[in-house]
């Protein structure tokens, strides 16, 4: 049983009370158990990548309902990256822990594999359980970003309402432990914001507001710990989750090992991708491959067909690509950008003739990408064999060579071998 090796379960009242649950991809469910099934993921030294996109983006849903929408260049942009940062280390440490567990279940009472369907059906109780402590992740998640970003904005106003007040749950069942702060006024910067905060105990729905009402000179003694996991004002540490959580206390061997090796370029991406400064847009970041597409203000999206390399690129940082898209000048050969820092072109396979893919092979040759990415935004217009009648075709008119071709079919990426 979990709660036997983990101890009592942390989330269990709080579970009961959560009110919404996350999305969930139970394709990538089903993708990381066969993952484990046949030992492409090493569970001790790695990270399920599916398990911790399912885990990862509920949280950094979360952070997104707190902030709302969080443009480049507002003062909290940095800080969301950090928390979204932050929640990818936590779900690595969950993931591991949840991929272990799950590994248990792969041999008999005889010590033999169990058959797929079987092995499936004994991870459903270790599944359920992980999804029930994520829904109370993520209900409380958003509790802790709101505040977060509250609590930010009243710093910022601190010169017109330099105190904070604690707020009245609108829970139905209030919690003991911060019945005694409602109604309290404390200077913003006082320390007793650090550990006392709305959201230190799970799905807490307390409140905050800043004020110019005058400051309680005595502070109610606390009977209470806050939870493991929640005990520091997210606002303050850019983490919506301590060390101190159940995953990081509980581990599995190998665990921190596997979390640095997943981080590590996550880490090193995301300040690549803020290195980016005012010629660029930011489109985006994917904190669960470390992905990211940036556009050069001066890149000349065509007006009829830019949408499709915009939905080309989006495909591609999400898988784990780096995409920057270069600035165009008019009547020039630019080629697209960089892939990966490799040049590259984006090509939209829209026709049906036998020379269109040759000509855009020949397209991307003329403007000396290495690397040639055809995308078909219809599905039903790709072959093999029409693709590679295409590069064959193209082949009897140069020596050019790429090099990489990929291309992109019903949103997925392949690549020519």
């Amino acid at each position: 049983m979990i709660e036997s090796r983990y101890g009592k379960c942390p989330f269990c009242a709080a579970t009961n009370a959560a009110e919404t649950s996350p999305p969930f991809d139970d394709g990538l469910l089903l993708k990381a158990l066969l993952n484990i099934y046949e030992g492409i993921v090493d569970v001790k030294k790695q990270i399920e990548p599916n398990l911790f996109k399912n885990t990862l983006d509920a949280l950094n849903i979360s952070v997104d309902k707190g902030f709302g929408s969080v443009e480049f260049g507002s003062p909290d942009f940095d800080f969301v990256n950090e928390l979204k940062y932050n929640n990818a280390v936590f779900s690595a440490f969950k993931v591991h822990r949840e991929q272990n567990d799950i590994a248990l279940r792969l041999l008999d009472k005889d010590g033999n594999l169990k058959s797929f369907s079987q092995f499936r059906k004994d991870a459903e109780f270790i599944d359920a359980t992980y999804r029930r402590w994520l829904d109370t992740e993520y209900n409380t998640a958003i509790l802790r970003a709101r505040a977060a970003a509250n609590f930010r904005k009243f710093v910022r106003d601190s010169d017109l309402y330099p105190n904070l007040k604690w707020l009245e749950s609108t829970s139905a069942d209030k919690r003991e432990g911060h019945v005694k702060f409602y109604g309290l006024v404390k200077p913003i910067g006082d320390p007793f914001w650090e550990k006392h905060y709305p959201g230190n105990l799970w799905n807490c729905k307390c409140g905050i507001t800043n004020t110019d009402e005058k400051a309680d000179k005595n502070t109610p003694q606390a009977d209470y710990e806050p939870a493991p996991g929640l005990e520091k004002n997210p606002a303050l540490t850019g983490a919506l989750f301590t060390k101190n959580n159940a995953y990081e206390k509980n581990t599995y061997p190998g665990a921190g090992r596997a979390v640095a090796r997943t981080t590590k370029s996550i880490k090193a991406n995301l300040k690549e991708y803020n290195r980016f400064g005012k010629d660029y847009t930011r489109e985006g970041f994917d904190f669960a491959t470390g992905g990211y597409w940036v556009s050069n203000k001066k890149h000349q999206f065509d007006p009829n067909l830019g949408f499709h390399e915009r939905r080309a690129s989006d495909i591609l940082f999400k898988s784990g690509n780096k995409v920057v898209l270069q600035k165009e000048v008019s009547g020039n050969k630019w080629p697209e950008g960089l892939l990966n820092n490799t040049v590259f072109e984006i090509k939209t396979i829209l026709g049906t003739g036998r020379n269109t893919i040759k000509r855009a092979l020949q397209s991307a040759e003329s403007k000396n990408a290495r690397i040639a990415v055809l995308y078909f935004p219809d599905k039903e217009l790709f072959t093999n064999k029409r693709l590679n009648d295409g590069i064959i075709l193209w082949k009897k008119y140069t020596n050019y060579s790429f090099e990489r071709i990929i291309y992109i079919v019903n949103d997925i990426i392949f690549e020519l071998q």
